[in-house]
């Protein structure tokens, strides 16, 4: 059973996920940070450093989105993460695009 899940890039709102600022979003990766990566991409254990790019990313995208209020053509980037005994066992990556979808679903196991 799932402890707690954490989402980057987004906050729940009136039981609707909606875009965070990049200060927010900036916080919620570093609170992600502080547990242990214990996730995996082919068997190979992954660390904080391997996903660097996907929340630098979402940080860009949310400084353009929100905090500049640009318009997108894309939907937003969001990631999903899982916290179970100290441990992220699960980090859910949605690519924006033309629609959100799964773009990578690591897991511990």
């Amino acid at each position: 059973m799932v402890e707690k899940v954490v989402y980057i890039g987004g906050v729940w709102k009136g039981g609707n996920l909606v875009v965070a600022d990049s200060e927010t979003t900036r916080k919620q990766i570093e609170e992600v940070k502080k547990y242990e990566c214990a996730v995996k991409y082919e068997g190979k254990p992954l660390t904080w450093d391997d996903f660097e790019d996907i929340f630098n990313a979402i940080i860009e995208d949310r400084k353009l989105r929100v905090d500049e209020g640009k318009l997108m053509a894309t939907r937003p980037q969001y990631a999903e993460v899982h916290i179970k005994d100290g441990k992220v066992v699960r980090f859910i990556y949605y690519a924006g695009r033309d629609e959100l979808k799964p773009m990578y679903d690591l897991k511990a196991e």
